[in-house]
């Protein structure tokens, strides 16, 4: 949610053209605020998180309802829609036809929080409270959609096609293009194709939302959308999450605590933080491994933990016993139990199956810490020695394993860390 509402915060200043559709701006000024983006982003989240995964339909309505109409009437200034405005105050609320982005400006969290077809059809709900057109609903669900596909490891170009092909939207324009003639459009229709345009070109988490800015109009939507695809795809750093934090209320950040630890516990249980860069590290043609050392940085500095063989364990256990290690230890590791399973398969006529079911059934797989992981492939002395991430699709080498041990300098003494935790506890 980070990536959303920077974006909300980012492109406050610069709608209506006010920006003058350069992306040389100031990402922060005394008129960044956040605005009813933001608002709604918290709501929904804080609904999702108090449903739970499993709710049905209904109950996704009750809730998402309840809290918007309860954050929309703590934050009555955050420069709603007339129709919203009557929404928020209604006893009994209706959805009311619209085709806008506010659909798509909110639903953030669901493509974290569900798997791609549980956050299209979560997405629906929760624009359908009150975007009901069929424009509405299908912002939400494309920008929920391109959320969960960047942060299981698409490449842009499957992004781009997806997204092209399931909402039909057109994504061929380049933003040198889009800028001449564009201005303010608070559709979905207007704006969300825009915003995935911005994320498409964007080079960072930064460069994606400058470019929503540029493009402008209703440049806080716009980069809100833009800003939490590209957190997804990119991550954000410490600094980024502690300067969104300093620029919200103590109650937003609540929910955004709530919505952290749990995605992140997800994330950081099973490896998937690590899953995304590998994806495309081997679509990569340059062949460039900085952001998968980056995710295992991040994830090393999390206490994440990877899946390993009883075999590798044992061999493992056998190096800690040796000063000196000399011979090619290659250590198999996973990043989640789906990958471990995968490495089980062997083909059976038409059908996949596990080669070693009785195995696998009796847990033949540990959690084993990251940091255990690399501090022992670290200590080899032959170059050749590796840990092989999921079936050869990454290596680990021992200098490797010692730059990303180097680089795990963050604790809770660190100037970042630290005002991120003091943020997050008030």
């Amino acid at each position: 949610m980070y990536g959303a509402i920077l974006g909300d915060m980012i492109g406050s200043p610069y709608e209506f053209d006010k920006g003058d559709k350069t992306k040389k701006i100031p990402l922060f000024s005394k008129k960044s605020h956040f605005t009813d983006d933001t608002v709604m982003t918290i709501a929904v989240a804080e609904a999702l998180l108090d449903v739970g995964s499993d709710a049905n339909r209904e109950i996704v309505h009750d809730a998402v309802t309840y809290a918007m109409q309860k954050w929309g009437r703590m934050y009555p200034y955050a420069g709603y829609g007339s129709m919203f405005c009557r929404w928020i105050k209604a006893k009994n609320p209706k959805p009311y036809g619209s085709f806008g982005n506010g659909s798509a400006m909110r639903v953030s969290s669901v493509g974290w929080l569900y798997d791609l077809p549980q956050a299209r059809e979560v997405s629906r709900w929760t624009a359908e409270v009150t975007h009901n057109h069929p424009e509405g609903i299908k912002g939400a669900e494309a920008v929920a959609s391109a959320i969960c596909l960047a942060r299981r490891g698409k490449t842009k170009v499957e992004i781009k096609a997806y997204i092209e092909s399931e909402f039909g939207y057109d994504l061929s324009r380049t933003l040198d293009e889009i800028r001449p003639a564009y201005h303010m459009d608070v559709s979905c229709q207007g704006s969300v194709p825009e915003a995935i345009s911005a994320f498409l070109e964007g080079l960072s988490f930064e460069d994606t939302v400058r470019n929503a800015v540029s493009i402008g109009g209703d440049t806080d939507t716009i980069a809100c959308i833009a800003g939490s695809i590209a957190e997804a795809y990119y991550g954000l750093s410490t600094e980024c999450e502690v300067e969104c934090l300093r620029r919200i209320p103590a109650e937003f950040r609540c929910v955004i605590l709530r919505f952290e630890s749990l995605v992140k516990r997800e994330v950081m249980d099973n490896g998937r933080m690590i899953e995304a860069p590998l994806s495309r590290y081997e679509h990569d043609e340059e062949d460039n491994p900085q952001e998968v050392i980056a995710a295992l940085t991040a994830h090393l500095r999390n206490g994440g933990y990877l899946r390993m063989p009883s075999g590798a364990v044992a061999l493992m256990d056998s190096i800690r016993t040796k000063e000196n290690y000399t011979d090619v230890p290659w250590l198999l590791a996973f990043t989640s139990n789906d990958q471990y399973l995968e490495w089980h398969l062997w083909p059976d006529e038409m059908n996949w199956v596990p080669a070693w079911e009785e195995d696998y059934d009796r847990a033949d797989v540990t959690d084993v810490k990251l940091h255990e992981v690399l501090s022992c492939i670290a200590k080899a002395q032959n170059e050749d020695a590796a840990v092989v991430l999921n079936q050869e699709a990454f290596f680990i080498t021992p200098q490797m394993a010692q730059v990303i041990l180097s680089n795990d300098r963050y604790t809770d003494a660190e100037p970042p860390i630290r005002e991120k935790i003091s943020l997050m506890s008030q």
